[in-house]
């Protein structure tokens, strides 16, 4: 990248490159054939350790079938954002997940 520090936004769009990577079940080495790039670019691209251009990320977006949203909006279900790894909302449910009695409880 030319900077010693890296950005967190080429971090977060790093990580989400590698957890839909994970989420389809494909290695480094294959998403990196796909896209003509060795396997390292890979590796420093999920790692945040490179910056991806605008012409690669359209790649991975194919390969990966994703909108570019996927890279750049926030998901309240993830711990993850543009500004670090946060905590987990692993133990606050939705309200549409509850059984139906807590919401009616809780309209009372």
């Amino acid at each position: 990248m030319g900077t010693d520090q890296r950005n967190s936004i080429d971090i977060f769009v790093g990580s989400r490159i590698k957890a839909r990577r994970l989420e389809l079940g494909i290695d480094q080495k294959t998403l990196a054939d796909s896209l003509g790039i060795t396997a390292l670019q890979v590796e420093n691209h999920e790692s945040g350790n490179e910056r991806i251009s605008v012409t690669q990320l359209q790649k991975v977006e194919k390969v990966l079938r994703v909108s570019p949203d996927f890279f750049f909006a926030q998901d309240s279900t993830s711990p993850f954002s543009m500004y670090g790894i946060g905590k987990p909302d692993c133990l606050r449910v939705p309200m549409s997940s509850r059984p139906l009695e807590d919401e009616e409880a809780l309209e009372r």
